[in-house]
């Protein structure tokens, strides 16, 4: 953490898995292949549970404990890795929390092959936001998964989600492809039905450099910054370096739809705020031996608001923010104080909402277990956790703006931006 406002974020690849009751989910998995015996599957569950108790800072309304007897109850009579794999990421997407997720590398070696498409749920309907299919195109809407509504598959993987609400989770449900069988047939609205496989896919992975880009929109008088990242520090460097060449310019659109987080912007928020501004109120658990002896211990340590002032040579001109769910984590950092004192107008979908900083550790070979170990609320107090930043101007696409290959969103930016 750099200072208070720094926190490590887990991106938007939330690890998921699901054990779907129908036929869909059955055939998602194939036989187990790997075994641990009982006493470490209990020991890994004990070392889960207790950092939960110790550390975890996301627990109001959740019956931790009922949860992990009921975890306990399934590892100790299914054998296998897998079923183990599956039991644990149950149990973690009961505590509702984004930063908090179990890793198992083996779960991904065996059952990752990746998937030719994606959808997402838009305006109610789930619609093909990309493809690698031509007969996939697009904009296709699925209403079938071999043979099962498609909100009812969602809905029951879901709640394998690490995420911190129901809608990020649906989103995040084709996140992992370990999720769906080896094959499958998906059926689209009008009646056709696709053959889809896992590991068809043609896209070629870790190529290009980690860098935000930008372009004039109109020139030298708006321009657009993409950042689809803080993971790697050269995201915002290059994201910095692209608002010192576009300077000049009286308005700029910050575009961090897909942005799931990294390391905090700091410099990034110093460079674009012109104004004072609030950073978050947070919550840690605080557990000191003597003061909980002594009956006097205090469970949570806040951390209140404070005001940063701003520097000198910040920019000044127009500020417009492109915003979506995916939003999470060091981007909500850097569009918080924005939306806070109004520096910048937010248009798209309310953000992801979940903040962490997390605590990892492994508990097992080849697995990994990380946990939130803070709650932000707004600098006013009011609660941010599974809520998210909402938009100045709320508008998504639909499935006719993918098949036209329109960005009504960015659309509306600009439209802004040139007020």
């Amino acid at each position: 953490m750099t200072n208070r406002l720094a926190r490590v974020c887990l991106c938007t690849a939330t690890l998921l898995v699901a054990d779907i009751f129908f036929n869909f989910g059955a055939a998602a998995f194939g036989p187990t292949s790997a075994e641990i015996g009982t006493v470490d599957r209990v020991e890994i569950a004990t070392k889960i549970y207790s950092a939960v108790r110790l550390y975890f800072a996301h627990g109001q309304g959740i019956d931790i404990d009922q949860a992990y007897r009921q975890y306990l109850n399934q590892i100790v009579s299914t054998p296998g890795r897998k079923a183990f794999d599956l039991a644990t990421l149950k149990f973690v997407g009961t505590l509702k929390n984004g930063h908090t997720r179990f890793v198992d590398d083996w779960l991904n070696e065996h059952y990752g092959q990746p998937l030719p498409f994606w959808v997402e749920n838009l305006g109610g309907q789930w619609v093909v936001t990309s493809s690698e299919q031509e007969d996939l195109p697009r904009g296709s809407v699925v209403s079938e998964l071999d043979g099962v509504a498609i909100d009812k598959v969602m809905n029951e993987q879901m709640q394998y989600v690490s995420a911190s609400n129901e809608r990020i989770a649906r989103s995040h449900v084709m996140n992992m492809p370990f999720l769906f069988p080896d094959t499958f047939v998906v059926t689209l609205e009008n009646g056709t039905k696709v053959r889809v496989e896992r590991g068809a896919s043609r896209q070629e992975v870790g190529q290009g450099i980690n860098a935000s880009e930008g372009r004039w929109l109109v020139k030298d008088q708006m321009a657009y910054i993409k950042i689809p990242s803080f993971g790697d520090p050269n995201y915002e460097q290059t994201a910095l370096a692209l608002e010192s060449e576009y300077r000049s310019a009286s308005s700029l659109v910050i575009d961090v739809r897909g942005n799931g987080g990294g390391v905090t912007p700091l410099q990034l928020i110093g460079a674009l705020m012109n104004q004072p501004w609030r950073t978050w109120n947070e919550l840690t658990p605080r557990h000191i031996a003597l003061f909980e002896a002594q009956g006097r211990a205090e469970a949570m340590l806040l951390i209140p608001s404070r005001t940063v002032q701003p520097a000198p040579q910040a920019y000044s001109g127009r500020l417009v923010f492109v915003v979506d769910r995916y939003c999470g984590s060091a981007c909500e950092d850097l569009v918080m104080p924005f939306k806070d004192n109004g520096r910048a107008t937010i248009i798209g979908e309310t953000t992801q909402g979940s903040t962490g900083q997390p605590y990892q550790f492994q508990p097992y070979e080849g697995m990994t277990f990380m946990l939130g170990t803070v709650r932000c609320n707004f600098p006013d107090g009011s609660q941010f956790e599974s809520v998210g930043i909402t938009p100045t101007i709320a508008i998504e696409a639909s499935a006719e703006d993918i098949v036209e290959n329109r960005d009504p969103v960015l659309a509306k930016a600009e439209e802004v931006a040139k007020e």
